[in-house]
C-alpha cells in the first residue's frame, strides 16, 4: 500500500471516494470538506493499492501544538493495516509542530483502531437539550448587556475564544468566520466598552444548537454565560423554536452546572475523545 499526500489533481477522486465509501469517520467540522480540502495547511494522506484509492486520513492544521483527526476512510478488508500505514506516514508530517493528536469518536468502529495505535481515552463530549416549555430564564444581567456582534469585532471575539478554551478546543480565525457567516444567532456580552463573552448558534426547523459559548476567564462565574443563553432562549421562543441543544465536555464542570441550572438535561449521545502525545 502506497501513501501519498493530497494534490489538487486528486480532488474529484477524493470527493467521489468519500461520497460512496461506507466506512468513514468525519470530525464535527465548522467548514464543509469540499472547502477545507483545498487548504494546504490541512494534512491529507491517501492510501493507494494498484493505483486505486483505498483509504485516506486527514488532520486539521496544527494549532498551539495540537491537531484533530478530521477525516478517515479505510478499505473494508484491510482496516488495521491501512490505519497503521496512514498513521505512520502522518506522524512524520505532524511531529515538527504537533505534540497532541486528538480524535472525536463519531463512529464505534474507529475506537479499537485508535487504541491499537496507542491513543487513550481523554474525555467525553456530552449532549444536553433544553425544552423551551420548561426553560428557567436567569434574571437580567446587572453588569453586562447582550447585543449582536458588529462588523470589525472578529479579532476581539476570537481573543475571547482563545482566552476561554485550551488550545485543542480553540477556533481558528477561518473557522470562526465560517461559523459566524452561517450562524442564526451571534451575540456578544458587553461590559462598558469591553466584550467579555460571546455565543454562536445554528438554527434548524424546530431547534437551535448552541455551537459556542465563551466568557473571558476574569468574568467567569459572574453570570455572563447565563445572560447570553437567556438572550438566546428569548430569540428561540420568538422564532417558535421548541428545543435548544448544546455540547460540552464531561470534565467541564462549570459549563455543565450552568446548563443544568438553566434546565438543560443530558441525553445519551456521548462521543468519546481519544488523544495521543507524540514523541519529539
Amino acid at each position: 500500500m502506497d501513501i501519498t499526500t493530497f494534490h489538487r489533481q486528486d480532488r474529484q477522486r477524493l470527493l467521489h471516494f468519500v461520497a460512496r465509501h461506507p466506512l468513514q469517520h468525519t470530525h464535527l467540522d465548522w467548514e464543509p470538506m469540499s472547502k477545507w480540502i483545498n487548504d494546504p495547511s490541512n494534512l491529507v494522506l491517501l492510501a493507494w493499492e494498484n493505483h486505486h484509492l483505498e483509504g485516506l486520513m486527514a488532520f486539521s492544521p496544527p494549532h498551539e501544538g495540537t491537531t484533530w483527526l478530521r477525516l478517515l476512510a479505510l478499505p473494508l478488508d484491510q482496516q488495521q493495516a491501512a490505519m497503521r500505514a496512514l498513521w505512520e506516514a502522518a506522524q512524520t508530517h505532524l511531529r515538527p509542530q504537533v505534540q497532541l493528536a486528538s480524535a472525536l469518536v463519531t463512529r464505534a468502529w474507529i475506537e479499537p483502531l485508535l487504541q491499537q495505535l496507542g491513543f487513550r481515552h481523554q474525555d467525553t463530549v456530552i449532549n444536553l437539550t433544553l425544552d423551551l416549555q420548561h426553560a428557567t430564564l436567569p434574571p437580567p444581567g446587572q453588569q453586562v448587556r447582550v447585543r449582536h456582534v458588529r462588523w470589525g469585532e472578529h479579532q476581539r471575539v476570537l481573543g475571547i475564544d482563545h482566552a476561554a478554551f485550551a488550545p485543542i478546543w480553540q477556533m481558528r480565525s477561518s473557522e470562526l468566520r465560517e461559523a459566524g457567516q452561517r450562524a442564526s444567532g451571534y451575540t456578544v456580552a458587553v461590559a462598558g466598552r469591553h466584550l467579555v463573552g460571546y455565543q454562536l448558534s445554528m438554527g434548524y426547523a424546530t431547534s437551535m444548537h448552541l455551537s459556542r459559548l465563551a466568557t473571558l476567564p476574569e468574568w467567569q462565574g459572574q453570570g455572563v454565560g447565563a445572560c447570553l443563553v437567556g438572550h438566546l432562549v428569548q430569540q428561540a421562543r420568538n422564532a417558535n423554536v421548541e428545543f435548544i441543544t448544546v455540547n460540552t465536555q464531561l470534565s467541564n464542570v462549570a459549563s455543565r452546572r450552568l446548563y443544568e441550572r438553566l434546565g438543560f438535561t443530558r441525553d445519551e449521545l456521548d462521543l468519546p475523545i481519544y488523544g495521543l502525545h507524540l514523541q519529539a
